[in-house]
């Protein structure tokens, strides 16, 4: 084999080799880049449902707060319409009882 065949082959490997190598980092940095994308993706879309989470969060506790309050206004009109249905019976009982024991003496 002559020389300059020898040196070119050496010349081919090491440009073979260097743009390998090359090929390589590009490749470990579109990699690195996705990485660090999906992770940035990722805090958005994190970011974004706790921001979900929150806001259903005042929305169930606005809701249930709406619906105590409607629960209590139903009771107090309850528990009004039997005082105004026990009032004169126990209107009746007291006047009863005050002539049993006037009559008594």
């Amino acid at each position: 084999m002559p020389k300059g065949s020898i040196e070119e082959i050496k010349k081919a490997e090491t440009t073979a080799i260097k743009k390998i190598q090359q090929a390589k980092n590009e490749a470990e940095k579109e990699i690195l880049d996705a990485e660090k994308q999906a992770l940035q993706d990722r805090n958005i879309i994190l970011e974004e449902t706790k921001k979900q989470i929150e806001s259903l969060k005042k929305e169930t506790i606005q809701s249930t707060k709406k619906e105590v309050e409607k629960i209590l206004d139903e009771n107090e009109k309850i528990i009004k319409d039997i005082k105004a249905q026990a009032t004169p019976h126990i209107n009746e009982s007291v006047e009863r009882i005050v002539k049993e024991i006037t009559e008594e003496d």
